[in-house]
């Protein structure tokens, strides 16, 4: 797409489940596309054989700035794998984000950097932000310090927040918003319309927003071809202070284990409570028969 100022765009994740639709997405609009990523084997089984890849690791600024050459927009679609041992959002995310912003910062020439993260960063008080960063090693919090990372970094970003990730209903349009805390309830969108949410942020959204994004179940799946994406971005406002910290998804995760402990307890007193019930009744079924 010409006139964007887009000269080569690099994906950080892009054999990940949701980086692999940021890259189909790029390559759709016609952006000259590259994929960062740790094997080429994979990325042949994941991008198809004629991908263009560049070979290096998050954790080596070095390979990252090799392959920032020529590069002028960045999308970061990092993710911990639970198949991987020390793979977590604190190794993955946070340190992968220092490491590719020690490389733009070398390079100079990063035009923005799109990032896509997780609702409910500055939500550390919402119950299932809780139980994310209790299941899986603080996620949410270290998710927002990367942010305050990019932030601080001074160069131009948007941050894509989607709410739970499937791989299906591409064709239901999203709801892009700046939710106050505890607005949104649990919600989905579709891993392939959060690919086009970013691919479209590298050239239409204005610079230094942050937004959350869910499918529109009230639309249903009409496609996307009509969506007001100019409209849509244009609503969005510059970001302000983050509202959140990282002690408070701490507090908000040590309130949902409190929270869980008194569930179990009392599923487990309610269990207790039906067996003697149950006994009971076995008893006097017994002495009735006797």
């Amino acid at each position: 797409m010409a006139g964007n100022g887009i000269d080569l765009v690099l994906i950080f994740g892009a054999t990940g489940q949701s980086g692999k639709e940021c890259f189909t997405a790029c390559r759709a609009h016609g952006f000259k596309t590259l994929a960062f990523v740790r094997s080429r084997d994979k990325a042949t089984r994941v991008l198809g054989a004629e991908a263009p890849v560049v070979v290096g690791d998050v954790a080596n600024p070095e390979s990252i700035e090799a392959a920032l050459k020529g590069v002028s927009h960045i999308i970061i679609a990092l993710g911990a794998s639970s198949k991987e041992v020390g793979s977590c959002a604190e190794v993955v995310e946070y340190g992968g984000m220092k490491s590719i912003l020690t490389a733009a910062k070398n390079v100079g020439s990063i035009k923005r950097i799109v990032y896509e993260t997780s609702h409910g960063v500055e939500d550390p008080f919402w119950f299932f932000a809780g139980f994310l960063n209790y299941m899986a090693k603080d996620t949410l919090a270290w998710k927002l310090r990367s942010e305050l990372l990019l932030r601080e970094s001074g160069i131009p970003y948007v941050v894509v927040r989607p709410t739970g990730l499937k791989n299906n209903d591409g064709n239901i349009p999203p709801v892009l918003q700046q939710p106050s805390a505890g607005e949104w309830g649990m919600s989905m969108i579709s891993r392939e319309v959060v690919g086009e949410i970013c691919a479209r942020a590298l050239f239409q959204a204005a610079e230094c927003t942050s937004f959350s994004c869910r499918e529109d179940k009230k639309a249903g799946k009409i496609g996307l071809s009509e969506y007001d994406w100019v409209g849509t971005f244009g609503r969005l406002q510059r970001d302000g202070p983050m509202r959140a910290t990282f002690e408070d998804h701490i507090a908000g995760k040590m309130s949902f284990q409190n929270k869980w402990r008194v569930i179990k307890y009392a599923f487990r007193a309610g269990f207790v409570l039906s067996l003697a019930l149950l006994a009971s009744k076995l008893l006097q079924r017994r002495n009735a028969l006797k």
